[in-house]
């Protein structure tokens, strides 16, 4: 944990020096709120994309595939009653970029039954709530293949890593649990995901308390640990490309 504190400097032969306060971090600016600006730019960009997937299908087509946000491979090998099984994961991170790339993906899907007045509104609304700073960080975590639905997973545990190696846990509790005859909930899993979701902003035991960024523009890379158990499993993502 950083601790900030004021330095002083004080000398009788150069009275002039003033208070010089240690400055702050700043959040990453992945984890920013985006100006109205880049909020339409994003929507207009993807709702292209949309449309053109819309295209597609109607001539019988497949869509190309769509990324909102980079995605990485996970696979951990637990325990079950059958021996060990490999689960294989996908994770994200949801920003505030992929979501307005996911919204303006969904609107160009579903444009030809939206008028110009309901495109404006929506896109109005959209930069509304984009510009509240975000105040979480949510991962997406999608359960791609399993094989044995009827036994029961040990619990899953996620911890944040910053620069400084310190580790800030979450408290989400995903479930991956679907029976074998519920193609529903599994299909679900592989294509929804599960919300983990950490605090952005950590409390500093000073006087009064202080909250700073746990992920600040000083990184590049960001690592998520996975544990289940006992076996760790780390992820890192490049927060350049977010």
């Amino acid at each position: 944990m950083k601790y900030f504190v004021l330095s002083l400097l004080i000398s009788s032969t150069f009275p002039f020096y003033a208070p010089q306060a240690v400055s702050q971090p700043n959040v990453h600016p992945a984890f920013t709120a985006p100006t109205a600006q880049q909020t339409r730019a994003a929507f207009e960009d993807y709702e292209t994309k949309g449309a053109q997937c819309a295209k597609d299908r109607v001539r019988g087509r497949r869509c190309p595939a769509v990324m909102f946000s980079p995605e990485q491979p996970l696979n951990i090998p637990v325990q079950t009653v059958r021996g060990v099984e490999l689960l294989t994961f996908r994770v994200s991170i949801s920003t505030p970029q992929a979501q307005i790339r996911w919204m303006g993906y969904r609107f160009g899907l579903l444009g030809t039954r939206r008028t110009p007045d309901d495109r404006e509104d929506s896109l109005r609304r959209l930069i509304t709530r984009m510009q509240e700073a975000p105040k979480t960080i949510t991962f997406t975590v999608k359960l791609i293949a399993r094989q044995a639905w009827e036994t029961t997973l040990p619990t899953f545990s996620f911890a944040l890593v910053n620069r400084n190696q310190q580790r800030l846990w979450s408290s989400s509790q995903p479930d991956f649990e679907c029976s074998g005859q519920d193609l529903i909930c599994q299909v679900g899993l592989k294509e929804s995901g599960q919300p983990v979701s950490f605090p952005l902003f950590v409390q500093l035991p000073t006087t009064p308390p202080s909250a700073v960024p746990f992920i600040t523009d000083a990184m590049q890379t960001l690592k998520l640990l996975v544990t289940i158990d006992g076996h760790e499993e780390p992820i890192e993502f490049d927060l350049r490309t977010l």
